[in-house]
C-alpha cells in the first residue's frame, strides 16, 4: 500500500512538472539585446553599455506608450 502510495505521488509530481513546462513563458523580446548590453558592461564597455540601455529604455517606452 505504501509503495503504491509512492507511485502515485511520483506520478503526480511528474505530471505537475511536465504541466508547468508546457505553460512556461517565453522571456521577453528585449532579453537578447539587454544581455548583449550587460556583456558589455561587464567586459568594461561602459559607454556602449549605455548606448544600448538607453536604446532598450526609449524601445520599451514606445511599446508601451
Amino acid at each position: 500500500m505504501l509503495e503504491h502510495r509512492r507511485n502515485v505521488l511520483q506520478l503526480s509530481f511528474a505530471f505537475f512538472v511536465l504541466l508547468s513546462l508546457t505553460k512556461a513563458q517565453s522571456p521577453p523580446p528585449w532579453t537578447e539585446k539587454f544581455q548583449q548590453a550587460f556583456g558589455q558592461l561587464r567586459e568594461g564597455n561602459i559607454v556602449a553599455a549605455n548606448h544600448q540601455f538607453d536604446a532598450l529604455r526609449k524601445s520599451e517606452r514606445v511599446q508601451n506608450g
